[in-house]
Formats: structure tokens, sequence, C-alpha cells
């Protein structure tokens, strides 16, 4: 075995805060990929390893340094062991990651600006040029589940929702089904369009206590990890920093930056994901009817700007 290779951490999302700072624990590695590692935690959360400038998941940790160079020098494999030890996350006894003084991000509260329909348009041109590999609107069933979903949140009704969500869980193939990324997407356009943060919240754990139980069940466990997160008010850096660049004053440059970012995580996981947020916004910017549940109101009054410009997905 060669010398242990130490790298720091620069940064965590808040999420994993509690499994960090925990007593000591050993757990082993789910997955290695090209770009990212996956870690188990005891409990069976997850802990998503990568580079790059922000953090890709609401489970990430992010380290100063080039994951290419790490995987030539370490052969890392599934099921190796991990243990966190104080401040120090062991990797197979042969690489160790510091998690003193890095940053925490938590995904911002709702912001309650109006949608800038110049953005939109940005968005949904830049993800009808995007080209990659079959996603959402190619799984059998996918458009009049994304439909049904989109007329829930236009008229208010809290139950439609829930029973959208639930189809839309697990379907499709990916390590993150489409339908799961699809449904993340729409719970953040919920979360940046409403001005009623208790309202929202309460509105979540609704649909939290529907989904949760059998969450496991239907999905894969990377997929029902970013759901719970997000029916937690708690989304990837790369789709909150999407989110803002919707906001207005958008800015072009911005917008298109920050979507590329996006698209560009796994094969169709970050089309997928715009695609939901954008079926979010656009179902809020209809016209509301007089009688809407309050976290959905709140939602509709602020998209509806925008609700000229911005049409069905």
């Amino acid at each position: 075995m060669g010398a242990i290779i130490t790298v720091n951490v620069s940064a965590a999302s808040a999420g994993l805060l509690p499994l960090l700072y925990a007593a000591p624990w050993q757990g082993h590695i789910a997955a290695v990929f090209e770009r990212s590692l996956l870690l188990s935690a005891p409990d069976g959360r997850l802990v998503h390893l990568h580079t790059g400038p922000q953090l890709v998941s609401p489970f990430s940790l992010r380290l100063e340094t080039t994951w290419a160079g790490l995987l030539r020098a370490i052969p890392l494999s599934r099921g190796m062991s991990v243990r966190l030890m104080g401040t120090v996350l062991d990797i197979a006894g042969q690489l160790r990651l510091t998690l003193e003084g890095i940053a925490h991000y938590r995904s911002p509260r709702p912001s309650a600006g109006a949608i800038d329909a110049r953005a939109v348009r940005i968005a949904q041109d830049t993800l009808t040029r995007h080209e990659g590999p079959e996603g959402f609107e190619d799984v059998p069933g996918s458009q009049t589940l994304a439909t049904a979903l989109q007329q829930a949140i236009a008229a208010g009704e809290v139950e439609q929702l829930h029973t959208g969500a639930h189809g839309l869980v697990g379907l499709g193939p990916g390590l993150t089904p489409s339908g799961d990324d699809f449904l993340v997407g729409c719970l953040r356009g919920l979360w940046l369009t409403s001005h009623d943060e208790t309202a929202t919240r309460d509105l979540f754990t609704r649909l939290g206590a529907r989904l949760l139980p059998d969450l496991k069940a239907r999905t894969t466990r990377v997929g029902a990890e970013f759901l719970r997160y997000a029916l937690d008010g708690s989304f990837a850096e790369i789709l909150d920093r999407v989110a803002d660049a919707l906001v207005a004053p958008a800015h072009p440059p911005s917008v298109i930056a920050a979507i590329g970012r996006l698209l560009a995580q796994g094969g169709t996981s970050g089309g997928d994901t715009m695609r939901g947020l954008l079926t979010c916004i656009a179902a809020l910017s209809a016209d509301p009817p007089r009688h809407r549940n309050p976290a959905l109101a709140g939602s509709a009054a602020v998209a509806a700007t925008s609700a000229t410009t911005i049409g069905p997905a």
C-alpha cells in the first residue's frame, strides 16, 4: 500500500452536518464513478464526494483536488471501508479527507422575487438546444404524468399534486430516474416562487408524509436521497444557482452559464431537473383560480408577472 493521500474538503452541504460532526462511525464506498465517489454511512445516509466549483447534490462534499488524478493514484472500489474519526474521513486507509474549516452550504429560503420572463425564455431555448441522451420526455407515460402534475399546480389541487408526484417517483431508468429528477426540479420551482415559507414547508411536509414511506421501494437509493432532501427544502447548489438566475432582474450570460453547468450533470439528470423546474414555473404563471391552497396561491402570485410570456412546458 502506498502513502496515504490527504485532501482538504472545501465545502459541504449543510444537510450533512449532523453526520460529519457525529460520534465516530464506519461505513463503506457505495459506488465509484468517473468524476465522483459515493459513500454510505451506517444509517444508510449517502455522502457524495466530487470536485468542481459548486456542490452538485444536497449531500455533497467538494474536494480541493482533481478527481481524475485521485483515481489514478488510488484504486478505489465499491465495498471498501470508510471511517469518520473526529475531523478526518478515512477512505480505505488510502485517502484522508480533512473536514476542518469547510464552508457549509444551505439552500436559500424562498426569495418571493418575480420570475424574469426573458430568463425563462433563455432557459427554455437552452434546454431545447441541449443535445443529450434520451431523458424524461422519452420515458413512456411521462407526458401524461407531467401534464397531470402541471394541472394540479395550476389549479391548486393538493391531492392531485400528491397523486402526480407519486406517479413520477422511480419513473425511468438510471442512477436517479428521470421522474425523480423532474420532480426535484418541480419542487425547486415551488420553493423558488413561494411567498409564504411556512405554507410551502407545510405543503412539502404533507407531500413527504405521502411519498416517504415507500420511497426506497419505488426508486433508487440515490433518487430517494435527492427527493428526501428536496422535500425538506434542501437542493443542490448547482440547481439553486439556476433558480436564482431566473429571478428578476436576470442577466442572460449568468442564466446561460448556470443552466449549462446543470445540464452537464449526469447523462440526463440535469436536463430532466431543468424541465421539471420550467414546467412548474409555467403552471404557476397561468391565471390562478379563485380558490387555491395557500402555499400554491403564494407561488402563483409571484410567478404571474410573466404569465403572458411563459408558455406551457
